[in-house]
């Protein structure tokens, strides 16, 4: 779960409203983290100059052993698939400082060069695309 800025919910606010029990926020609901879903590799696999390009959900600790501060991460993999052998060329993680990312896709160019997009969001941040340079 990652969380968001706080702002107007427009959506939110008609469906609790509205929602049968006879409680409504009354436009004060206040705003819930964002799910990031499970780590598993949904989507976001790319075969692409011989090798394919995988990503996932995950958590990172931006903080140390003692005083951690864990957020929602990406970790990717790219593997070579070239031929009849196959080995893993390159891992990493993608951390975003005082926010959470989630749900990432890999676009790749002709000359090999990728960029990774996901949903950007924090305390500081309405929920965003946002990507980096991977390759």
């Amino acid at each position: 779960m990652i969380p968001q800025k706080a702002g107007p919910i427009p959506l939110g606010d008609v469906v609790y409203s509205n929602n049968g029990t006879g409680v409504g926020c009354n436009g004060t609901c206040p705003e819930g983290k964002l799910a990031s879903n499970d780590d598993r590799v949904t989507g976001s696999v790319v075969y692409a100059q011989s090798a394919i390009w995988g990503a996932l959900n995950t958590v990172v600790n931006e903080g140390t052993a003692t005083s951690p501060d864990i957020r929602g991460g990406v970790a990717f993999f790219i593997v070579n698939a070239a031929g009849q052998s196959v080995s893993l060329a390159r891992q990493g993680y993608v951390a975003a400082q005082n926010a959470g990312i989630a749900f990432p896709a890999f676009a790749v160019g002709p000359s090999g060069s990728a960029l990774m997009t996901f949903t950007l969001s924090g305390k500081n941040y309405y929920p965003s695309t946002a990507y980096a340079r991977i390759g």
